[in-house]
């Protein structure tokens, strides 16, 4: 089986489906794959590996019929044309509350912040006026 991820895997995520016999191909230029990259990457791949900045349209689900899941790294999954993915049996995957920590720890420190004034005295000492 051959997965197709759009940006570079972490080291120990790319070891792991190696390690189950899949074929891990990566978009690894640096930049966001654009729609028409991510349509030409999707051929004889069985799984994708999609960010939520990565457009996957009916046009790209129904380019490829080996494909069998789309697994978005984020919480949402609006990128994804979810009706058409259904249609055609293919898997739509996301990471539900993965952030739910990250943005009550930023909730709280942004409250701590505006209460002491955080941002204002940052500003002070840059200016030597204490």
């Amino acid at each position: 089986m051959k997965v197709f991820s759009t940006w570079p895997l972490p080291g120990s995520a790319r070891n792991l489906l190696q390690s189950n016999n899949l074929l891990v191909e990566e978009y690894s230029t640096g930049n966001l794959i654009t729609p028409e990259e991510l349509y030409e990457a999707n051929r004889n791949i069985d799984a994708m590996i999609t960010l939520l900045t990565d457009t996957v349209d009916a046009r790209v689900l129904k380019r490829n019929k080996s494909l069998k899941i789309v697994a978005n790294v984020a919480v949402g999954f609006n990128n994804i044309n979810v009706d058409t993915a259904s249609e055609l049996n293919i898997v739509v995957s996301n990471t539900p509350d993965i952030l739910t920590d990250a943005t009550a720890d930023l909730a709280v420190a942004l409250i701590l912040s505006t209460v002491r004034r955080i941002a204002e005295a940052d500003v002070f000492i840059k200016k030597k006026k204490f």
